[in-house]
């Protein structure tokens, strides 16, 4: 790693905790079908509007001991783990591949993985909302990474995509015939 890694991996684990701390809104809102624009981040015990200073990532939680400042209630540990989880991910990216344009691609690709992850954890789905266009982002992204490659991109978008559909149909056989929802 050169220097200039190392300088750049610390700004990076930066945007990785306020990247966390958006994926914290993804990961809650798309499930339910909401808008991860508006309105602002609230509580989730009283709905109050979090402030901006109580929406620092890691350090708010850890300041306010977890709780809502207006209502006491409880604030998920969650919250700092998926923003810790990210930061990390985040600073690893950028220790390994430098200052590299690649870098933006593996970010974005770890925040997606991070996000699919907690909503298939939280309700048993992978959302086609994030799927689908992180998937066509990548591929773009990548036949501009490296455009001599370009049939190496498509055979691997079009093998993974062709396995999961046809896990998807298999599975989906399985909820017609009536068994159970998940396999023994």
């Amino acid at each position: 790693m050169t220097d200039m890694g190392l300088f750049l991996a610390v700004p990076t684990a930066l945007v990785g905790l306020v990247v966390g701390s958006f994926l914290n809104v993804v990961i809650y809102r798309v499930p339910r079908r909401e808008s991860i624009a508006w309105p602002a981040s609230q509580c989730p015990a009283c709905g109050h509007p979090i402030r901006w200073y109580d929406n620092v990532p890691v350090v708010s939680w850890a300041a306010l001991g977890g709780k809502c400042r207006d209502c006491g209630g409880r604030i998920s540990l969650r919250y700092p783990l998926v923003e810790s989880l990210t930061g990390a991910s985040f600073l690893i990216a950028a220790l390994v591949i430098g200052t590299e344009p690649r870098l933006l691609v593996t970010a974005a690709f770890i925040a997606v993985l991070i996000a699919i992850t907690f909503i298939d954890i939280d309700h048993r789905i992978i959302p086609d909302r994030i799927v689908l266009p992180a998937t066509l982002i990548g591929l773009a992204a990548s036949i501009a990474l490296q455009p001599a490659r370009w049939w190496v991109f498509i055979a691997a978008a079009l093998g993974a995509g062709g396995f999961l559909f046809m896990l998807g149909l298999i599975w989906a056989g399985a909820w017609a015939s009536g068994t159970s929802r998940w396999p023994s």
